[in-house]
């Protein structure tokens, strides 16, 4: 199908695509139901690939279209920074500039831009990581110094970690939304929404099995189901289809799986569902997928014996070297000994009586008669 081809050359839908039918949609009504009952700083969690991005993407763009109460938006995602990082960063995304010191630059940008009639918003993504305490700061360099208003509002956008604050007692943040995965009604509904922005293409080129497995495959996913819808059409394009069939869902999902396996994730970021479901039944099980790249090599059984032999007589001639250098240690050892001293004397011993000398050249003396 040449217009498919085309199509799939031509067409980039963005990855933030955004779904109205989903949790995110009724996460943008509850933010802006926050902030119209006051609400300063406000969190979206969710864990990756549930489209707190594309939620982020879509409030701007609403805020900024306003016909008559255009709201000023920026997206930042600074990571870990210290709080007067994140004031200088917040002015240049704002604009603010000229002033002697970055709070009051980005008070007088505020001003020019709505004041305390109409907030600007602060939306900060990956904010897991992020000092809260910086957050605070730079919000209260948004106010006004006569009247205390606030020219500023925020939006923190995180996965566990800032949900964790939640559970410990965070109290600062006055409204929190998490995003849930889509349900299998939800994600074929996006399948077709995603055609109609895509390029105006019917939810028919799409066989009803092969529209259930995709959405299937999903998991729930909007980015999930965003790619996946794009690689099954390239797939069906290259294979010269005119729809898309249930095989064609099972190829394009093996060829993403072996992209994915093949590119390395960043750190932090989350495994994809096949992986995820393994890694929760057993998380020391390895993984036992052959590498895209990987050849099966097979041997013979005479290549098998021979290596075995082969180790197992490195193995006795390791051993008899070392008991030749055993027994030839201890031979050095014991000549090098050196002969046992004698116990020291504590007292000296009584000499034997010695006979007197007799002088041989002396004249014998004579003997007396007695009688």
């Amino acid at each position: 199908m040449s217009s498919l081809l085309e199509f799939v050359e031509t067409t980039k839908i963005s990855p933030r695509f955004f779904f109205r039918g989903g949790a995110g949609e009724r996460a943008l009504e509850e933010i802006a139901a926050a902030f119209e009952a006051g609400a300063e700083t406000v969190a979206l969690t969710g864990e990756s690939g549930l489209g707190k991005t594309a939620v982020l993407t879509e409030l701007s763009e609403r805020l900024e279209k306003r016909a008559e109460d255009a709201v000023a938006t920026a997206l930042i995602a600074p990571a870990r920074l210290p709080a007067s990082s994140l004031l200088q960063l917040v002015c240049a995304r704002f604009g603010a500039r000229g002033e002697a010191s970055d709070a009051a630059a980005l008070r007088r940008q505020l001003r020019a831009l709505g004041g305390r009639e109409r907030p600007a918003v602060l939306m900060i993504d990956d904010a897991d990581a992020l000092d809260l305490d910086a957050v605070f700061e730079t919000l209260e360099a948004a106010r006004d110094p006569g009247s205390g208003a606030l020219m500023m509002r925020v939006v923190l956008a995180g996965r566990d970690g800032l949900e964790a604050r939640r559970r410990a007692g965070e109290t600062r943040i006055g409204g929190w939304f998490r995003l849930t995965p889509l349900s299998a009604e939800q994600s074929r509904a996006f399948i077709g929404e995603w055609l109609e922005a895509a390029g105006r293409l019917p939810v028919e080129l799409i066989a009803p099995a092969a529209l259930d497995r995709l959405a299937l495959r999903g998991g729930g996913s909007p980015r999930r189901l965003n790619a996946l819808c794009f690689h099954t059409l390239h797939v069906a394009a290259q294979a010269g289809q005119n729809a898309v069939s249930f095989e064609t869902v099972e190829e394009a999902v093996r060829q993403a799986a072996q992209a994915q396996s093949a590119a390395p994730r960043l750190p932090g970021e989350a495994p994809p569902p096949e992986d995820q479901a393994r890694i929760e039944r057993n998380p020391f099980q390895r993984d036992a997928r052959p590498r895209p790249d990987a050849k099966e090599v097979r041997r013979s059984p005479f290549a098998v014996l021979r290596d075995r032999l082969g180790l197992l007589l490195l193995i006795g001639a390791v051993s008899m070297s070392l008991g030749a250098v055993s027994v030839a240690f201890a031979a050095t050892m014991a000549e090098a000994q050196p002969e046992p001293l004698a116990p020291p004397r504590l007292f000296a011993e009584p000499e034997a009586p010695r006979a007197p000398e007799v002088d041989s050249t002396a004249p014998p003396r004579p003997v007396l008669n007695a009688a």
